[in-house]
């Protein structure tokens, strides 16, 4: 069996092979250490903790800087799967993001199941623990650039989420939101 250590300083030196062999090798390197082996295209600089909390269910490609934590929680990935660099993945405290098929996720993108707790005046906020709940994203979402998926969020199937959004409420499917916080803008027909 091979160590902690040993594996985080593989995967670590894997982050920074460029070009279509890095991908190549990361993509077999982690399909066995999630919970099923798929074909993720997985791109530079890439991190990835407690994988064996992530499924994917198909096809992935994943851009650079992509950053997926599963530490106290669960995320799971439905097919054709896509986000750009600097994604940001993080069901680290506790709680589940499920995210549909066909799902696009634009660049410098958060998602994050937990919030700090602040209830404490005398105590500082890094002391006060956190709040956590799941993030659920339906089939055939868009999520623009820079946008922050906050927990407790649904986001309903084919919807849009413009580019700077924070959404911190649920989305109807079929619905284009955006500004901070995200307020509908558009239905779509369907």
């Amino acid at each position: 069996m091979i160590g902690k250590e040993l594996i985080d300083w593989i995967e670590a030196f894997m982050s920074y092979i460029p070009g279509k062999i890095g991908t190549f090798i990361r993509m077999c390197w982690y399909r066995y250490r999630w919970k099923k082996p798929k074909n993720v295209r997985i791109r530079i600089f890439s991190e990835f903790i407690h994988p064996q909390n992530i499924l994917f269910y198909g096809g992935a490609s994943l851009g650079k800087l992509a950053f997926f934590s599963a530490e106290g929680g669960e995320i799971e990935i439905g097919e054709n799967f896509s986000c750009n660099v600097n994604c940001h993945i993080n069901a680290s405290v506790g709680g589940k993001i499920k995210i549909g098929k066909g799902v696009l996720i634009g660049p410098n993108t958060m998602l994050r199941t937990a919030n700090h707790k602040f209830d404490e005046s005398n105590n500082e906020i890094r002391n006060q623990g956190h709040t956590y709940d799941d993030i659920i994203i339906e089939d055939n979402v868009w999520i623009g650039a820079n946008c922050v998926i906050l927990s407790g969020v649904r986001i309903g199937k084919a919807a849009v989420i413009a580019a700077g959004a924070v959404v911190n409420k649920d989305v109807q499917s079929f619905t284009l939101v955006g500004g901070v916080p995200a307020k509908l803008l558009k239905r779509k027909t369907k």
